[in-house]
């Protein structure tokens, strides 16, 4: 088995090439803003070959917030294997040490976002329940009637804070930061926001909070429009839809319905 600990500071160059490796999507600067917004020794556990990471996940904090009663909580992020080293049972290990170690620590529930939709039976295999939901909007641009304007990232983050609804996942300041600050938000109307990234034509609504389900597509394709983009896919939350997120109860059973509020997904 390969040894398994809690990343430090010598890790960092492994951790990256890692990502490199898997996350291939990603530019150096997305990937070194993304590190540099983590704690290494507290969020990142490590399985070594040789003495040198070769697979990582990271565990990032949350408050999980479920009829009225608060669950601390980590978020499953950027499991990686190198891909020599696929196929050994190496991440299952890995995971399996680390939902040790979290419900040691006094965790109270563990989080993912599965990146396709055939990893959902591996986690389920750990535990792991379906617990939130989403839709995917698809459209065109349009020019609906909709006023738009820019936010900074403390006026987003204000704005948000006040349309959550009752369950939902509380991120910490420092990970809501890092998330606004590779993406653009939007002031829709008086009282609504959306997160959004553009990429090749496509405008990715990566939130949308405070309009009604009947206009969101009319919306979507006016965000599209206002950034001289031509399509748009958004994410919007559901009670039921696509899994979107995933939920193993660490200390006690988590009740999972109505669905919490997961929102963002550092995508």
């Amino acid at each position: 088995m390969s040894k398994i600990r809690f990343a430090d500071a010598c890790d960092i160059e492994p951790i990256r090439r890692i990502w490199s490796a898997v996350f291939t999507a990603d530019t150096p600067a997305e990937r070194d803003a993304f590190l540099d917004a983590v704690h290494l020794s507290e969020e990142c556990i490590v399985a070594c070959e040789n003495g040198e990471p070769v697979s990582m996940a990271f565990f990032l904090p949350a408050v999980l917030h479920i009829q009225n009663r608060a669950y601390t909580a980590r978020y499953l992020y950027a499991a990686a294997t190198l891909p020599a080293y696929r196929g050994n049972g190496i991440f299952s290990d890995l995971l399996g040490v680390a939902l040790t170690a979290l419900k040691e620590r006094g965790v109270g529930a563990c989080f993912l976002n599965p990146a396709q939709p055939s990893l959902v039976g591996f986690y389920q295999r750990f535990g792991f329940e379906p617990a939130v939901f989403s839709r995917t909007l698809c459209g065109a641009a349009s020019g609906a009637q909709v006023s738009l304007a820019p936010l900074s990232a403390e006026e987003y983050l204000s704005i948000r804070q006040t349309l959550l609804p009752r369950n939902f996942v509380e991120w910490n300041d420092r990970l809501l930061r890092f998330a606004v600050s590779y993406a653009k938000p939007i002031r829709i109307g008086e009282r609504a926001c959306a997160l959004c990234v553009k990429n090749n034509g496509t405008l990715h609504v990566l939130e949308l909070l405070g309009i009604p389900s009947d206009e969101q597509t009319a919306v979507c394709g006016a965000l599209a429009h206002d950034q001289g983009c031509d399509v748009f896919r958004a994410r919007v939350f559901s009670e039921t839809g696509d899994c979107f997120g995933m939920l193993l109860s660490l200390g006690g059973r988590i009740p999972l319905k109505p669905a919490p509020y997961m929102g963002l997904a550092f995508d």
